[in-house]
């Protein structure tokens, strides 16, 4: 396991999610405050997938930088699995049953057929969706407040996480997967090591 950050050239560096703009600028005034880095960023060791440290990353891009501090780590070695993330979806409408009629339209209409599932669960009421992996996690990535009449309703999604191939393949197309898709649990997030700005510029 490497301790030790590298620098690493930024446009070497491969998204897999998208970020939020609001905490991005949060986390560039940040570093330019404190004038430093104070986490590596994460990456996939054979792709330099980014897996943790999107922000991070963004930032640095906002601020100019032309090198990242990076710690490598591999699937099933230093990256011990991926979490499902937690996903709601906000639907207006007149009943459960309503709402539960229309998040699964809004799903299938865009998702793609395949093997797996999603749980859709409101106030008790339970209704499964089935598409590939990957449409899945990109359609409930967002929540949805359908327009129309109605009051709103909060349908919990349950979902597998995705595998791997799913993160490495989506940063070499550049198709991102909304944020927070994924919650990779390795040991090396509790890594601080400073690094000042001043050398990434």
């Amino acid at each position: 396991m490497a301790h030790h950050p590298t620098l690493v050239r930024i446009e070497e560096l491969l998204p897999h999610e998208e970020v939020s703009k609001p905490r991005a600028l949060q986390v560039a005034r940040s570093i330019a405050e404190t004038g430093a880095v104070l986490r590596p960023i994460i990456v996939e060791k054979r792709t330099l997938t980014i897996i943790d440290g999107h922000h991070r990353y963004t930032a640095l891009k906002m601020l100019g930088a032309r090198y990242a501090p990076v710690v490598t780590a591999s699937y099933g070695v230093e990256i011990e699995r991926i979490d499902p993330p937690r996903r709601i979806l906000r639907i207006l409408a007149h009943s459960p049953e309503e709402a539960l009629i229309k998040a699964v339209e809004i799903i299938e209409s865009s998702r793609e057929p395949g093997p797996s599932r999603a749980m859709l669960n409101l106030d008790g009421l339970e209704v499964i969706v089935r598409g590939s992996q990957e449409s899945l996690h990109r359609i409930l990535g967002t929540p949805v407040l359908q327009a129309g009449s109605g009051r709103p309703y909060t349908i919990k999604v349950l979902i597998r996480p995705l595998e791997p191939r799913h993160v490495v393949k989506a940063s070499l197309a550049g198709e991102v997967y909304p944020i927070k898709t994924t919650i990779h649990r390795t040991p090396l997030k509790k890594l601080y090591y400073p690094v000042k700005l001043s050398t990434l510029i």
